[in-house]
């Protein structure tokens, strides 16, 4: 049986709500009424092109009925918070459930200090802690993982595959390297056979004589599947690193700003349209509690430190991440065999280039792909003896020899 459930508003001119004192109730309330000549053809549509298991809203303006009844959404707060570590241990980005709505899904809150934490001591840019790309992404796929796993407990808990559509919007900055609150916003939905998550970084920046200001610094569209379904496991020819065209790791942090823990390149190598970056074996943790992660994200670092490296050498500036266009995760472990990224520079007409990667370990498996990464350049200009290692590597023929 096919089945679509249709909710629809107070109609104009036929029915109930269009009788009596009903339509000016309905002002008042600001609900918009619908009229049959516009609405009814979309139900009938709806009717006969339906997506089988589906629901839809057609409706004007709801009104006073979008508002939140109370301030936490009417969430269970206390049963909420024991939900976020029960049964696994808490992720440092969720610390508390703060409240719900229907539009921006479930809140939840934590405090980050950069002077606790490596992967923002370590991540500073002019002396100001930046909240890294990478751990943003790490953010949205845990608020996003969590939700789908407590809302659906009786079938299991369930672990992200994919991104999409990842935005860089503005950086999370420690200001004099205070703690300051996150806030993480997440819905899921069920779109198709998928469940997917729509999540976002926010924060609130009080500054002296101004109103609080409000921003959005991440969001992105997170897929999950149940853990009890097996995952696909990828493999490719590994990159033939050969030590040769090697631009090595001394000169690339005499110009990154990165800190031990994010000096994830042992070394970048170029071949004939592709950059190579080797994983440097031996880091610090990346975390202070030296907690498990999801996504690896000294991983997805290394695909894009490697293709910064290639844009610095190529364009003479420094950038940081503006977007990701897909970003895939396998379930390859890491064991010790050497891993490596393999990006692909893209470049059409006058805009700025885009990347592809793929992170493989030196047996064949993969790790993660990313696709159409996209950044932002930083409004200053390197340094000509900083930028000229760089440059002697890129422009280097790696077919001689």
């Amino acid at each position: 049986m096919q089945v679509v459930t249709i909710d629809w508003g107070a109609w104009a001119e036929v029915g109930m709500a269009s009788r009596g004192y009903v339509p000016e109730l309905m002002k008042r309330a600001g609900i918009e009424m619908m009229h049959p000549a516009v609405a009814a053809p979309l139900v009938r549509r709806e009717i006969n092109c339906h997506t089988p298991g589906g629901e839809v809203v057609y409706a004007g303006s709801l009104g006073v009925l979008e508002g939140a009844l109370k301030a936490d959404g009417g969430l269970d707060l206390e049963k909420a918070n024991q939900a976020l570590t029960q049964g696994h241990p808490k992720h440092l980005m969720l610390t508390r459930v703060t409240g719900m709505s229907l539009e921006e899904g479930v809140v939840l809150e934590a405090e980050l200090d950069p002077n606790a934490e490596p992967f923002l001591r370590d991540h500073a840019l002019n002396g100001i802690p930046l909240l890294p790309g990478v751990m943003g992404i790490e953010g949205l796929s845990a608020a996003a993982q969590h939700i789908a796993s407590v809302l659906a407990s009786e079938k299991g808990s369930y672990r992200v595959t994919r991104l999409e559509n990842i935005q860089f919007q503005a950086p999370f900055k420690f200001y004099r390297n205070q703690p300051r609150k996150v806030t993480w916003k997440a819905r899921v939905l069920r779109e198709g056979d998928s469940l997917v998550g729509y999540a976002s970084l926010e924060s609130t920046l009080a500054r002296y004589g101004r109103d609080p200001e409000r921003m959005l610094h991440f969001t992105g569209k997170v897929y999950l599947r149940s853990t009890s379904e097996p995952l696909e496991e990828v493999a490719g020819p590994a990159p033939a690193w050969n030590g040769s065209r090697i631009l090595p790791a001394d000169e690339i942090y005499r110009l990154y700003f990165h800190g031990p823990a994010f000096r994830v390149l042992e070394a970048v190598q170029q071949k004939p349209g592709v950059v190579v970056g080797k994983l440097r074996q031996e880091l610090p943790p990346l975390t202070r509690q030296k907690q498990s992660l999801i996504l690896s994200p000294l991983l997805v670092e290394l695909c894009l430190q490697t293709a910064g490296v290639w844009e610095i050498g190529a364009k003479g500036t420094m950038a940081l991440p503006r977007s990701i266009g897909n970003l895939k995760v396998y379930p390859a472990e890491v064991n010790g065999s050497e891993i490596y990224a393999e990006v692909t520079p893209r470049s059409e007409g006058g805009e700025r280039p885009s990347f592809n990667a793929r992170v493989i370990d030196a047996k064949g498996r993969v790790f993660l792909e990313l696709e159409d990464y996209r950044t932002e350049p930083l409004p200053y200009s390197v340094e000509k003896e900083q930028l000229k290692p760089l440059q002697t590597w890129l422009n280097d023929d790696p077919r001689e020899g």
